[in-house]
């Protein structure tokens, strides 16, 4: 991904920036987190409540990795392996998705662990003709 592109894509609304998550990892399949030697990172907000950070592409993760998570490295997931793995953990935990955390803006677009589940398996479904097996959305 060349620089145009990374700041074409970082200058986006919210609106468009979440369409164009939804593209990036359906098209490719693939999630990327921050994680340090020993742990997956999250962050917190003064209302108690965690956010797992999310990014379509590794250049994307990369640029967050500064100051508190200068120590981390992005990594890949398979979306299948998040959505059958880690959503169910997140939702359990009542852990809240950050989808594509940027410096430098205040505002994040956050879901819930199972509505953003709904919605990617939703738009992987219609555009792709895809589908997969989560009981955790049959309740």
């Amino acid at each position: 991904m060349n620089i145009k592109e990374i700041e074409s894509v970082l200058s986006l609304s919210k609106e468009k920036l979440y369409k164009t998550f939804l593209l990036r990892i359906s098209d490719s399949e693939k999630i990327w987190i921050l994680c340090d030697k020993d742990n997956i990172l999250y962050y917190g907000d003064n209302d108690n409540n965690q956010y797992f950070p999310i990014w379509p592409e590794k250049e994307f993760a990369e640029m967050c990795a500064i100051n508190e998570w200068s120590n981390s490295k992005p990594v890949c997931i398979e979306l299948e392996e998040f959505l059958t793995e880690y959503i169910p953990e997140l939702i359990d935990n009542n852990i809240y998705l950050s989808i594509f955390p940027r410096l430098n803006y205040t505002e994040t677009i956050i879901f819930e662990a199972k509505e953003f589940a709904k919605i990617v398996v939703s738009y992987i479904e219609e555009w792709y003709g895809d589908s997969f097996d989560l009981p955790y959305l049959e309740n």
